[in-house]
């Protein structure tokens, strides 16, 4: 049934494109929208247990893609490990079939600075007071380029390690505030700091070596550094991470707006009506995750214009194969 012959007649000259499962659906089909041709676009894994082994799933159809037949698969850290499952690596990475995110997986590109800062305008209502977004992401940026370049750098050379112990640093605990005593706290310099000394205490012979400095300069040559390393992260951690950070700014705002608004408005019938506005405003219309889907895609990202040419490579291949 993935036989292109059977394919062209039961999808009447569309193409199938394949993700890993439904939440990636929506972020496929916008890209593929604006090339207005006919593709119809599936999540691999239908049944709960299989939700976590999507990647495995379509690497499993790689044998029978065809020009009828695509997959659209997360990157995770294969355009950086070069010694990672070298078959299977060089499968996905050179086969015309084969759409990729570039970066670790689509929650990267949601969750960029761009769409965080978009995300913040909109959940202003009469205050508009310093976020420090910018600030507190520059250093995250900074963490994420070290603990890519040496778990990579580690990979490739065999060097076995806990990922934990180098995630524990991308992420914050439900009692680590960015907002504390009405100032802003960031706690992305003090893990920074903490794994400097993990580092040290733990890699000390890697840490002092020409061969992870060749490293990083590999990184930079694919484009890969301090300012956007944060992209190429494990993207459900930098969305836990911006999630937490947005939802504690939208209660640090709420706080002053309803603290603005029992300044201004005495007691009474006014006060609740604007007390119920700003409730309104901050529950119901300011949904962090609403807010972040639907800024759409960010056309001005190369890695997304990079996306989209492979699908326009991918349209006129299948152009000439109708």
């Amino acid at each position: 049934m993935l036989s292109e012959a059977y394919l062209n007649v039961y999808t009447k000259g569309k193409a199938l494109i394949y993700v890993e499962d439904q939440s990636d659906v929506s972020f496929w089909k916008s890209l593929f929208d604006k090339c207005s041709l006919g593709y119809k676009i599936f999540s691999v894994s239908k049944a709960p247990e299989a939700l976590a082994n999507g990647k495995n799933e379509l690497i499993k159809l790689i044998p029978n893609l065809h020009s009828r037949l695509y997959i659209a698969i997360d990157s995770d850290l294969d355009f950086i490990c070069k010694n990672r499952k070298p078959l299977i690596h060089q499968n996905i990475i050179n086969n015309p079939h084969v759409l990729h995110t570039y970066v670790y997986n689509r929650e990267n590109h949601e969750y960029s600075v761009f769409h965080t800062n978009e995300c913040i305008n909109k959940i202003f209502y009469t205050l508009i007071i310093e976020n420090n977004f910018n600030s507190f992401i520059t250093v995250y940026s900074e963490i994420a380029f070290k603990i890519l370049c040496f778990t990579t750098f580690l990979i490739d050379n065999g060097i076995r390690f806990r990922a934990k112990n180098f995630n524990k640093y991308l992420v914050f605990k439900s009692n680590d505030f960015f907002y504390n005593s009405l100032a802003f706290e960031n706690l992305a310099i003090k893990n920074l700091e903490e794994l400097n000394n993990f580092i040290l205490n733990n890699f000390i012979e890697v840490y002092e070596s020409n061969e992870l400095i060749s490293h990083a300069n590999y990184l930079n040559e694919l484009g890969i550094n301090i300012e956007n390393a944060y992209q190429y992260i494990n993207g459900h951690l930098l969305e836990k991470t911006i999630l937490k950070f947005l939802k504690e700014y939208k209660c640090f705002l709420k706080h002053h707006e309803i603290s603005e608004a029992e300044s201004i408005y005495p007691e009474g019938k006014p006060r609740n009506q604007e007390l119920n506005k700003i409730t309104n405003h901050f529950d119901e219309k300011c949904s962090i995750p609403t807010l972040i889907n639907s800024q759409g895609i960010n056309w001005n990202c190369h890695i997304v214009n990079q996306i989209y040419a492979d699908i326009m490579l991918l349209t006129k291949n299948h152009q000439s194969s109708i």
